[in-house]
């Protein structure tokens, strides 16, 4: 049986439902202003089977200094919320809540405020607990080897919480590790970033 119903709809309400928390959606990625250095950040990861969607949310925070640095660093624009400085499944925070499925026996409009009642519940107070470099930092450094923009993100947050010197040892120790294995564009970011730390 095919689905008569669409991942935008489903946005869309999930949209409409989180609003009332503060959260601005946009094209499935939603912001929330915490404090002066970082909003929170969500993320509608959907997933279409045959029979159903399913919507597992990304919960996280998007700083901008951090961003704007490595976006700088890897000559990229910034873009404004649409990536997370860091991310967690929902699913994570509160694993024994019923999965977000979503179908045409099911009450689209219902299910996404439930969807929102649970991030209201469990994703805002997270988001609040990591929004500050203390919280952030050991986040951050737990997935540095997993690569993905985490190192540079890293280091830029050392930089930005006033650990520079700490920031440029681990750039080096990056550069050296990975002038090992070839890894040249993450090299070359790391080094246009020391650079913007106005370090030579």
């Amino acid at each position: 049986m095919d689905l008569k119903i669409e991942v935008k709809r489903i946005e869309h309400e999930c949209a409409l439902a989180l609003a009332p928390l503060g959260v601005n959606m946009r094209q499935g990625t939603g912001s929330i202003a915490i404090n002066e250095e970082f909003f929170g950040w969500i993320g509608l990861n959907s997933g279409q089977h045959n029979q159903f969607i399913r919507i597992n949310p990304f919960i996280g925070l998007h700083c901008p200094a951090i961003m704007k640095l490595t976006a700088a660093a890897g000559g990229k624009k910034y873009c404004p919320n649409e990536v997370a400085t860091y991310s967690v499944f929902l699913g994570t925070l509160c694993p024994h809540v019923k999965q977000f499925i979503f179908n045409e026996e099911v009450d689209i409009e219902y299910e996404a405020r439930r969807m929102a009642s649970v991030i209201g519940e469990f994703g805002l107070p997270y988001m609040n607990e990591i929004s500050n470099f203390p919280s952030l930092l050991p986040l951050l450094k737990e997935r540095v080897p997993s690569l993905g923009g985490y190192p540079q993100r890293y280091a830029a947050a050392l930089h930005l919480s006033g650990n520079t010197e700490e920031a440029i040892v681990f750039i080096e120790q990056q550069i050296a590790l990975f002038q090992q294995d070839g890894e040249n564009d993450l090299i070359a970011t790391m080094k246009k970033l020391r650079k913007l730390m106005h370090v030579n």
